[in-house]
């Protein structure tokens, strides 16, 4: 059960970090004018980036902060 109990707080996590009800409005009015097509593949583009972007946060990223100098307790506030 404590397995369930981490993906769920991690999977609420992301939704928190990645905000797809909140953007939907904008990408869908920054694309208005596009074919479907078009929509479709720079959403698959944009979904691609943002993945690299969580995986290199999430591998370097506090390899990052110690290099900057700053501390997980800084950061975290």
């Amino acid at each position: 059960m404590a397995s369930f109990d981490h993906f769920a707080a991690a999977f609420v996590t992301l939704i928190v970090v990645v905000e797809p009800f909140g953007l939907a409005p904008i990408f869908l009015a920054a694309t208005r004018a596009m074919a479907r097509g078009s929509r479709a593949g720079i959403a698959a583009r944009a979904s691609l980036f943002a993945f690299l972007i969580l995986v290199g946060a999430a591998l370097i990223g506090e390899r990052l902060l110690a290099a900057l100098g700053i501390s997980m307790a800084a950061f975290r506030i």
